[in-house]
């Protein structure tokens, strides 16, 4: 919408005069009038009744040199569309409309109602003094003028030193020629800085310097030598006691951020006011900190200062972790398994095979379950699907990305990989030998994976596999053992263990990589563990914690790097998988007594007795396991 304020209908004259047209349309005649003021700006503006939203403003000409009073006419139309019923409003202001922030020094609001037809007049008045008529309206009614009684002084003035605050500024302290001048409240000769008036002339009680670092003792001034180690800044050097090095940095001797401060008059001593924190680390991953890390002021890299895991061994055991049917004090609430129902292995059947020799496990409920005659089947609860495409080979060992795709080792060198579903195809990779590919792993990047294989010969694999095609492969290590299984938690982070034939004696070997070199470094395995033994499996819980079984019932853990050797499983059987999930959560697969153990932290108990010969386990945790062997026997103890 416009408002119609036609610059014919717009008079300006001395007093209110009517314009001897008339319109053919009703308007409204605004007779405006201002007096004891010159406005910078006029401004009309009208508003719809009806709606709000309905308004127009207009600047009116006031013309040049403006009077310091007179009478405006402005001729108001309704435009279509528009009620008749109008608020019109007249504002003055100091300076030009299109000044920044104009001060609006009178206004006027009145309601009217445009006729159909003929001229309604609207009288309106402004009002505000410019008493000097210097220009600008006095302070109290919205303008600038801080005297209007004098034309001198006005914003516009120039300041000068004479006592008076001629430019309305508030003060002297613009004038050209004032003087800083600081407080000197001990009369020492030095100023405050803290206390600064800028005037045409020397205030009483101060002086032009600013040097004085306490104005309320004269005998702490600039310009002496710092005497006595007293805490004070004698000399205002910004240092106090510099002689003595106090305010220098030190450090406690439990890391904590310190300096040096006075002792007596003449020593020092370094003291911090931080107080030693205790620390904690998340060694299990599980996002929650639990293992002591030191008492300093300084935290350890990643360490925390709250504990929130009472078990950092675990990843499965935190403070707001939930209970699980898994036998571990899952929340950390003293109670194990509370409001669960005890949970049986259950037999799974529908997958043929006259032995199988790997599963692996990647979500509740679901694993790939592999072995001979080219077995290859998944498993989703007691569903069975199997498949065939892959190439007629023994699986030996596997492992399962998150996303439920296989990767699989062959007994004589070949790797394959196919997801689940019809909809995918097996892929095969030749690694260029035959012997047997005992121990798989994978290290997840999103989607893709970058694998590592062990083989019989002690030749270490990385087969990096991006989603598509086969990926590639290389060797990447070999070792004098013959391997039988690798783990990790990441690239750099991989344990793999076999044996070594020494003067015709199987001596159990372990293999660390070197996260700098990327080397692999044999590790020193307990003395205590018999001859002829063989190490079959390992499991890492986390970077800091690894378990290996095999012949004998040998049972080994890492821990920060260190092998140890725990009780040895009961009649000494010989174990062929292990799965670990914690110092407190070990279970053990024995291909010898037909049995399952779980290492509760301080001695081995049987978990699961069965008439078959079990050879692999594996699981997403404690509370979802799954354990297969010969006779394509498969059990799960589920969630």
């Amino acid at each position: 919408m416009r408002l119609f304020l036609i610059g014919l209908w717009i008079v300006v004259v001395a007093t209110a005069c009517k314009s001897e047209q008339e319109p053919k349309a009703g308007a409204l005649r605004v007779d405006l009038s201002y007096a004891t003021f010159r406005p910078g700006c006029l401004k009309i503006t009208a508003t719809d009744r009806a709606d709000s939203s309905r308004t127009v403003s207009q600047e009116v000409t006031l013309g040049s040199p403006t009077p310091q009073s007179q009478v405006l006419t402005v001729a108001v139309f309704r435009e279509k569309g528009w009620s008749r019923d109008l608020t019109l409003t007249a504002t003055a202001y100091e300076s030009t409309c299109a000044a920044q922030n104009p001060r609006q020094v009178a206004t006027q609001t009145v309601d009217a109602q445009v006729p159909e037809k003929s001229v309604v007049a609207v009288p309106m008045e402004l009002r505000a003094e410019d008493l000097d008529d210097d220009g600008f309206v006095r302070t109290d009614q919205g303008g600038s003028d801080c005297d209007d009684d004098d034309k001198q002084i006005n914003p516009r003035a120039t300041e000068s030193c004479n006592g008076r605050d001629e430019n309305c500024s508030g003060d002297e302290s613009d004038a050209p020629g004032v003087t800083q001048y600081f407080a000197d409240a001990d009369g020492d000769g030095f100023g405050n800085p803290l206390r600064l008036q800028v005037s045409c002339a020397a205030p009483a009680g101060h002086v032009t310097n600013n040097r004085d670092c306490n104005d309320t003792n004269p005998s702490i001034r600039p310009d002496q030598p710092e005497a006595l180690c007293d805490g004070q800044d004698d000399n205002c050097s910004g240092t106090p006691d510099e002689t003595f090095n106090v305010g220098m940095q030190c450090q406690t001797a439990q890391a904590c951020a310190g300096a040096f401060v006075c002792q007596g008059t003449t020593g020092t001593a370094c003291v911090s006011p931080q107080t030693p924190t205790d620390w904690f680390l998340d060694r299990d991953g599980d996002a929650h900190a639990g293992t002591p890390a030191g008492t300093s002021c300084t935290a350890p890299p990643g360490a925390v200062s709250t504990t929130s895991d009472c078990d950092d061994t675990s990843p499965f055991v935190f403070n707001v972790a939930t209970e699980k049917c898994d036998r571990l004090d899952n929340n950390c609430n003293l109670q194990v398994d509370e409001g669960c129902t005890a949970r049986d292995y259950v037999a799974v059947t529908g997958v043929t095979s006259s032995f199988l020799r790997a599963v692996a496990s990647y979500a509740e409920n679901k694993a790939w379950v592999a072995g001979d005659g080219n077995t290859l089947a998944h498993v989703e609860g007691t569903n069975v699907t199997p498949y065939t495409d892959c190439p007629s080979r023994k699986w030996v060992s596997a492992w399962a990305h998150p996303n439920g795709r296989i990767f699989l080792g062959s007994d004589d060198g070949l790797l394959a990989t196919r997801g689940a579903g019809g909809g995918s195809a097996c892929v095969e990779l030749e690694t260029g030998r035959s012997s047997s590919i005992n121990g798989l792993v994978g290290i997840r990047n999103g989607s893709n994976a970058t694998l590592f294989a062990v083989t019989s010969e002690g030749r270490i694999f990385e087969w990096s596999y991006t989603g598509t095609g086969t990926g590639t492969v290389r060797e990447v290590g070999r070792v004098a053992a013959n391997l039988r299984a690798i783990d990790g938690t990441s690239t750099t982070s991989l344990v793999t263990v076999g044996a070594e034939s020494v003067n015709s004696v199987t001596v159990a070997r372990a293999f660390a990589k070197n996260p700098v070199t990327g080397a692999w470094t044999r590790e020193t395995l307990p003395a205590t563990l018999p001859g002829s033994t063989f190490l079959r499996a390992v499991h890492m819980v986390h970077g800091q914690l690894a378990y290996a079984a095999g012949d004998n019932g040998v049972v080994v853990q890492r821990a920060n790097g260190q092998w140890s050797e725990l009780p040895r499983l009961p009649s000494a059987a010989n174990a062929r998988d292990v799965a670990a999930y914690g110092r407190t959560s070990v279970y053990a697969v024995s291909n010898s007594t037909e049995e399952v153990y779980l290492f509760n932290g301080s001695s081995w108990s049987r978990d699961l007795k069965v008439n078959w010969t079990p050879f692999a386990i594996d699981g997403v945790g404690p509370h979802d396991l799954w354990v297969v062997g010969d006779q394509g026997n498969v059990v799960h103890r589920g969630p």
